[in-house]
């Protein structure tokens, strides 16, 4: 799945879409599959440095690096956890699901996402003023 089948504004239409119906379709599933003792979850990745953002331009590589290293950049101020996330997060989370400490999940969707999606700015960084931040709006 993704973080844009959770929010408006992290992909384009069609493709927040269908990561919203990845979500649904691992839910159903795992209720379906449950009685075969078969579980099924989705993870929805947000600003991992990975091919998926510079695969427009993968047939230049210098302008793929150059699209890399914004998300490095990028991600730390856009997120509560200061760093682009890496492949080996989503493969962690994989490998959890996948083994004992996992067997009790099913039906639901991972968010490995650095907090990307907690809520605004303001409800993780003390720095920025809130929507209702009296203090801010005195002065």
């Amino acid at each position: 799945a993704s973080i844009a089948g959770h929010q408006a504004g992290w992909g384009p239409i069609a493709y927040s879409v269908a990561k919203c119906g990845v979500r649904h379709l691992s839910r159903l599933a795992a209720a379906e599959l449950a009685v075969h003792n078969i579980r099924v979850n989705s993870i929805s990745p947000g600003l991992i440095v990975t091919n998926i953002f510079a695969d427009a331009f993968r047939d230049n590589a210098e302008e793929a690096s150059i699209v890399d290293q914004a998300i490095r950049t990028m991600a730390p101020a856009a997120q509560p956890v200061s760093r682009a996330g890496r492949p080996e997060d989503i493969a962690r989370t994989v490998l959890h699901l996948a083994s004992d400490g996992g067997g009790f999940i099913t039906g639901t969707d991972i968010l490995v996402d650095g907090g990307i999606t907690v809520g605004p700015r303001h409800s993780w960084d003390a720095q920025t003023p809130g929507f209702l931040d009296i203090a801010s709006l005195q002065g």
